[in-house]
């Protein structure tokens, strides 16, 4: 079985094995590309767990992988999901920095996120 087939587990709940799984591939030198990591981070933002899907995120850009806009919408979602919305505006801030463009798509996850909070002047600064 691959690699991303195993990690696959999270779809169904087993993030603790998937991790498991990922580290080693980490620590083997595996992981080239961004696909398997970004499995990882949205299955933890769907979890509701943003802190580790952050530290997947510095792990697999920290051995030299690109960031992507993709790995960014689920740590967008996911601290917005926790109403972590000062650290989901910095995600959004991370994708210019990064030469990356935000889709419409991440400023309206943001927006719903701060609209359901009370928070219409802020969604009105972006």
């Amino acid at each position: 079985m691959g690699g991303d087939t195993k990690l696959r587990y999270q779809g169904i709940g087993y993030m603790c094995e998937a991790r498991v799984l990922f580290d080693a591939l980490i620590n083997s030198d595996l992981i080239d590309d961004l696909i398997l990591g970004s499995i990882m981070i949205d299955g933890y933002t769907k979890l509701g767990d943003s802190d580790e899907a952050v530290q997947v995120y510095e792990l697999i850009t920290g051995i030299g992988i690109s960031p992507s806009v993709v790995k960014f919408s689920s740590l967008i979602y996911g601290f917005c999901k926790a109403r972590k919305l000062d650290d989901a505006k910095k995600w959004v801030d991370t994708i210019c920095a990064h030469g990356l463009i935000p889709s419409v798509r991440k400023y309206t996850t943001l927006m719903d996120a701060y609209g359901e909070e009370g928070k219409i002047q802020a969604v009105l600064s972006f």
